[in-house]
């Protein structure tokens, strides 16, 4: 409960109209939720505007009222005029539960792929260095033996922040965040203050909400122009974008971790990764930061990619607990690694099946890249889709890198959501390079991962990519149970 002058002094461009210093109980953005005594933001949805909801939210409890649009209210209700109501709604949400993430330390990991992996593999390493550790992100929230699901990524801004405190009520100091493009757009991380952020790489997705790949970039560098003037920042250094994200970076220090040995001299730390090995075992590689260098292996993780997203975490985890690299060597190599990500099952027929969350082109490439490396004396047999109602043009991007990579395809459903899903597929499919004939369609996703296993034989490799950690399938409007692993499951 805190008073309403107390909980919007950081608000800016805002006017009050029968301002009365009342005390509020809540701060929501949902007007179902609303409770009494409350304050309600009237947000943007992605359908509709917050404001046709406040006369429901009046109705519920509220008695403050925020909203870019000077309503007529009742003479009880105090209204909140605010120019940009989804920041104002970040800067009360901080400011009532007293700005909790200025009392944990807060890593921000943000890029197109390698959130949700990076974030795992952060919490192991710092655990291992004696941190209380929690994660946002998602697949989920995790602190203590605690799990919440997700509904996105990264949650709005009240939701974020009364996660926080029941973090700091569990005792946990450091917080993982994986930060979406959406979540910087839509001012759901504003106001926090993060001690470190990272950069993995950028590649396209969602232009269905930012249009062109121009503006997901600038999406994305929000998180490092709001940096503290004390804080860290991480950047891939091989990305074609990291020179962008790391430009007018407020960080004090900024490191590039690479594959490129340095020729000449330059003005930013950099940690050189070497001596690379990767197969279906794991992976191996030579880390060198500053003076340090060390080999680091892991038998959980496969890819290059893996690679690059261990070795980002291992520095940002050197440089946050101040313990040198080799402190690392053994967590490392049994890691723990994120729920769908490469996540290995032996089939009962000695056939070895991954699931992964690969729904982008780039993401795709890397992982039937990874599988073709790791065995190539056998076929690579993939199963995958794409979802509805988002990004359109890379429908044909994934059908084209499936084709040139995998020895046979099955295209299947994804979550079509409110799409057709047969309309979904014929994108897939005009992909494919001319000539490619070695696929069939199976639109029902569990008797394609069937199909895939019956075709398979000794020494092939199935990859069942898409949807990796989910327990669901969207289809009209409905939200069907459904999990890749545990189709899968089945046939080991």
């Amino acid at each position: 409960m805190r008073l309403l002058s107390e909980i919007v002094t950081t608000v800016t461009n805002s006017n009050f109209v029968n301002f009365k210093d009342i005390e509020i109980e809540g701060v929501f953005y949902d007007s179902r939720l609303v409770t009494e005594q409350s304050l309600f933001v009237a947000i943007q949805g992605e359908k509709v505007s917050g404001d046709v909801f406040i006369q429901n939210a009046i109705e519920n409890g509220a008695v403050v009222i925020v909203s870019e649009l000077a309503i007529d209210l009742p003479e009880n209700i105090t209204l909140l005029l605010v120019q940009n109501a989804r920041k104002a709604l970040a800067q009360i949400s901080n400011a009532y539960y007293s700005f909790p993430s200025t009392k944990l330390s807060l890593i921000g990991i943000t890029g197109t792929n390698g959130k949700t992996t990076c974030s795992f593999l952060l919490k192991s390493l710092l655990t291992h260095s004696g941190k209380n550790v929690g994660i946002i992100g998602t697949t989920g929230i995790y602190f203590a033996d605690v799990f919440v699901p997700s509904t996105h990524t990264t949650p709005e801004s009240p939701n974020i922040c009364a996660l926080l405190v029941q973090m700091l009520e569990y005792g946990i100091d450091t917080v993982i965040i994986e930060v979406s493009s959406h979540s910087l757009s839509l001012f759901r991380v504003f106001g926090l203050h993060f001690s470190v952020s990272m950069f993995t790489n950028l590649t396209q997705d969602h232009l269905d909400f930012h249009k062109t790949m121009d503006s997901y970039a600038s999406a994305k560098k929000m998180l490092f122009d709001m940096m503290p003037k004390n804080s860290v920042s991480v950047f891939f250094e091989n990305d074609s974008w990291a020179t962008y994200m790391s430009s007018d970076c407020s960080s004090i220090q900024k490191i590039f971790v690479t594959r490129t040995p340095q020729v000449e001299a330059i003005e930013y730390e950099r940690s050189l990764i070497s001596n690379e090995g990767s197969s279906f075992n794991g992976i191996s590689f030579d880390l060198q930061f500053n003076s340090d260098s060390n080999t680091f292996s892991s038998s959980t993780l496969v890819g290059k990619f893996n690679i690059e997203n261990l070795a980002l975490c291992l520095v940002v985890s050197t440089i946050f607990t101040n313990i040198p690299l080799k402190f690392f060597t053994e967590v490392c190599k049994s890691i723990t690694a994120a729920p769908g990500r490469m996540e290995s099952i032996l089939l009962s027929k000695g056939v070895r099946a991954f699931v992964d969350y690969a729904h982008t082109p780039d993401a795709l490439e890397k992982v039937v890249v990874t599988a073709k490396e790791s065995n190539p004396n056998g076929r690579l047999i993939l199963v995958f889709g794409c979802g509805g109602n988002r990004d359109v043009a890379k429908r044909p991007k994934m059908g084209n890198i499936a084709s040139k990579f995998a020895d046979i395809i099955i295209v299947t459903n994804d979550n079509p959501r409110d799409e057709n899903s047969t309309d979904i597929i014929k994108d897939i499919c005009t992909g494919f390079d001319s000539g490619f004939k070695k696929y069939q369609v199976i639109e029902n996703r569990a008797e394609a991962i069937q199909k895939a296993v019956e075709i398979s034989e000794f020494g092939d490799c199935i990859l069942v990519a898409g949807k990796g950690h989910e327990e669901h399938q969207i289809v009209k409007g409905v939200k069907l149970h459904f999990s890749d692993k545990e189709e899968l499951l089945k046939f080991s």
